[in-house]
Parts: C-alpha cells; structure tokens; sequence
C-alpha cells in the first residue's frame, strides 16, 4: 500500500462544513511525497521516499483520502485513518494532546500530552514584511524538484559529496526497481484471482484481454520511470562535477592570492 501526500497550494478555499473545494486546485504530480505504509512511521522516513519520477503510476493506483473539517472551532485535517496505519505498519500509535506553552526554550513530553511553544502575537495592520520578494524572482528560486542530498550549514569535500549523491541515488534506483517489481506481481496475482471467479470462457477471455492492456501500460510506465530518473541523476552529477571544479578554482585563486602577498 502507498501513502502519499503533498502540501495544499496558496489560495485554497476552505469552507467550514464542506471542506476543501477539490476541484479548486491542482497538486503537480512532483509536489507529491509517497512511501511504502510499511515504514510509515518509521523515523527515517526520508531514507523510504520514492523518486518522483514513480509519482504518476502511484497516482494511478492510490484512492484520494483528503479530509478537512472544523471540529469545536478548530481545523482537523484527516487522511488515512490511524487504525488504517497501525494495521499496515504494525506497530502501536500514541495519541498526545497539545498543551500551550509561553516558553519556547522549554519542550516536554509527559502523562500524553506534548507541549508547544504559542507565543502571543499581537496584530498590527500598518506591520510590514521585511522585503519583498517579485513574482519572477520567486519563481526562480523555487526548484522544480525534490533535492536528493540534505542542504547543511556543515562544508563538504567533494569526495564526500559525490559518495553522497552516489549513494542516495543507487537507494532511489533500489526503491524503484522494487516497487516496479512489486506491482507487476500484484498485476499477475489479480489476473489469478480474476480468472478464478470467471463464470465463462468470454468472462475469462475478456479479463485475460483486460490484463494484456494493464500490462503493457505499466510495462510503458515504468519504462519512463526509468529514464526520466536517469536523465535527472545525470543532471544531478553535472552538477556535482561543476561544483568541484568550481571550488577547484577557487582553491587556485586563493593561492595565488597568498603568493602574490608574500
């Protein structure tokens, strides 16, 4: 089973009774986020994440389970259910309460409730941002992809960050191929069962003709899958390489630098 989900855009209209107007918005396919339910909960969930490359077949097999409501004037916002997640993941689920707090240097968990800095705020409508950022600039610092390699304030060799981007992409390769694989199984197992509860030999052959289409459209999909991540890790390496000489450069410069002020 796949879970998924991806954050709602600016500007969504929410109406207290109805919920989200579905047909409002629409999420691209990149800006989703799927992982097996298996590792749900587990506390390296990014180690999981499919490449978005699988996200448009995912799509395809998933049912939308958004589910926003008002309850006691609050916003509750619903997708899988818990007892849902604990069956898939078999493990145990812990409900905590939020309790406010006015401390933000203080954080506890205790007796199921987990505490959270609120700070007061108060409203001001002469209040102005700091800067101001255009709509093209905007868009232009926005990635159109997820980033495979986590941004730190930490400096990183590039030995170190090409063994990284190595690494995270034969991971990205392995989640794929395994998914891949597990859906053509799944495919096959539901051809079995379908053919055993065919009345008919026109049932049979129709479901037989049903899953040759099924087949051949995943076989198609997948084979984009593929390509289209390989076309990103290779931009992916560019980037590395591009970067290492760079640096490279910059070394050479600096040194230069000392000589000349010697």
């Amino acid at each position: 089973m796949y879970i998924g989900w991806a954050p709602l855009p600016p500007g969504v209209p929410f109406v207290a009774g109805v919920g989200v107007r579905h047909t409002a918005f629409s999420i691209p396919a990149s800006h989703w986020v799927f992982v097996d339910g298996n590792y749900f909960l587990d506390t390296s969930l990014h180690l999981h994440v499919y490449p978005y490359e699988r996200n448009r077949t995912i799509i395809r097999y998933t049912v939308h389970k958004t589910n926003i409501y008002v309850r006691n004037n609050r916003v509750v916002n619903e997708g899988v259910s818990i007892d849902r997640v604990r069956r898939i993941t078999k493990k145990q689920i812990s409900k905590y309460e939020l309790k406010d707090i006015n401390k933000a240097e203080v954080r506890r968990i205790k007796a199921g409730q987990l505490e959270v800095y609120r700070p007061k705020i108060r409203k001001s409508e002469t209040a102005k941002p700091k800067t101001v950022v255009r709509k093209d600039e905007a868009k232009a610092r926005i990635s159109g992809g997820r980033t495979v390699i986590r941004k730190t304030d930490k400096k990183v060799s590039a030995a170190e960050r090409e063994k990284n981007l190595r690494d995270a992409q034969e991971r990205e390769i392995r989640i794929l191929e395994r998914s891949q694989q597990r859906e053509k199984k799944e495919l096959e197992q539901k051809l079995e069962t379908e053919r055993k509860t065919a009345r008919t030999s026109a049932v049979k052959k129709r479901v037989e003709r049903d899953h040759k289409e099924k087949v051949i459209q995943l076989q198609k999909s997948h084979t984009e899958e593929k390509t289209n991540i390989k076309k990103r890790h290779e931009e992916e390496k560019k980037k590395v390489v591009k970067k290492k000489k760079d640096d490279k450069k910059k070394a050479e410069k600096k040194t230069v630098k000392k000589k000349i002020e010697k």
